[in-house]
């Protein structure tokens, strides 16, 4: 999910905390040798029925600041050859994240399909 949701480690456990205490999630506690224990969450039905709510609530689109929108409007007050670079690898950029996404939706179907 970092590809589209940009979150730390310390705000995950915060909030998977929040949702343990309201009864939307349990957790166990797994020891482990040599390393630090972990804590194995799962989603209560109280907590797959509020996902299912959220799920079916409308959502709206983020507020967009792209720094690229600004430098191609401004495009035409400088040498056309560094908007063109710009654009050329933001372009790159994008095919590269399809690639890993095309990658990502095949992993995906074939753990639905064995």
């Amino acid at each position: 999910m970092n590809s589209f949701w940009k979150a730390s480690q310390q705000q995950i456990y915060r909030e998977l905390g929040k949702m343990e205490k309201k009864g939307l999630l349990n957790s166990e506690i797994i020891l482990q040798k040599g390393r630090p224990n972990k804590k194995l969450y799962s989603i209560t039905e109280e907590g797959k029925m509020e996902l299912q709510e959220w799920m079916n609530q409308k959502s709206e689109p983020a507020v967009m600041r792209e720094d690229l929108l600004v430098k191609v409007r401004a495009g035409g007050l400088v040498n056309p050859d560094i908007i063109v670079q710009e654009l050329t690898h933001r372009r790159q950029v994008h095919k590269e994240n399809l690639t890993r996404y095309q990658q990502k939706e095949k992993d995906y179907l074939k753990k639905l399909i064995v």
